[in-house]
């Protein structure tokens, strides 16, 4: 997988961690079947836990623009 800083993860991958997770795997085991770092599952499934959202974050690393672009 060709995976650049800055970018998101697939949600199709984000749905394959998530269902591995639940069908029993470890963090870890999860995080090397399929090439994703530790920390990544980790965070995934805190956001999960206490937002219930299993996407893309829409605000991730930029701040909402205050101006419209006609400005």
């Amino acid at each position: 997988m060709s995976w650049r800083r800055g970018q998101s993860y697939s949600q199709d991958l984000r749905d394959r961690v998530f269902a591995a997770i639940d069908s029993g795997l470890s963090v870890s085991e999860t995080a090397r079947s399929f090439s994703v770092s530790g920390e990544y599952v980790r965070l995934a499934l805190r956001r999960r836990r206490l937002t219930g959202e299993t996407g893309v974050n829409p605000n991730r690393g930029h701040p909402a623009r205050k101006l419209e672009a006609s400005h």
